[in-house]
C-alpha cells in the first residue's frame, strides 16, 4: 500500500513540478508555453506557416510563450538557443530528418 502511494506521489510530482511544456487553447489561438530557465532565445516552428520561426517571448524568468492562430491540428518544435528541441508531448511523430515533431490536436 505504501509503495503504491509513493509511486502515485512521484507521478504527480513529476507531472506538476517537472513539466517543461504545456499548451492552452483559447478561442482561435493556441498558446504554447516552454519552461527553459537558461534559454537566451526561443523560437517556435510550426506547420501552420511552413515551419517559419516565430519568436517566443519570455513571460517570466523561466517561462516562454508562443502563440499560433489556429484551431486545427498542426506539428511543431522549438529552436532554443540555436538547437532544435521537441519537448515531451502527448502526440508526436518522427520527421524526415530523424528528429521529432510534437502534434497539437484540438
Amino acid at each position: 500500500m505504501i509503495a503504491r502511494w509513493v509511486g502515485w506521489a512521484a507521478m504527480v510530482a513529476g507531472i506538476l513540478g517537472c513539466t517543461t511544456h504545456y499548451v492552452r487553447p483559447q478561442n482561435d489561438k493556441v498558446y504554447l508555453y516552454l519552461k527553459r530557465p537558461a534559454a537566451e532565445q526561443v523560437f517556435l516552428a510550426c506547420s501552420v506557416d511552413g515551419f517559419s520561426l516565430r519568436p517566443a517571448r519570455r513571460i517570466r524568468g523561466e517561462l516562454w510563450e508562443a502563440v499560433v492562430e489556429s484551431n486545427k491540428e498542426f506539428r511543431y518544435f522549438y529552436l532554443v538557443d540555436g538547437s532544435v528541441y521537441a519537448p515531451a508531448c502527448r502526440f508526436h511523430e518522427m520527421d524526415d530528418w530523424g528528429g521529432k515533431n510534437c502534434i497539437y490536436v484540438p
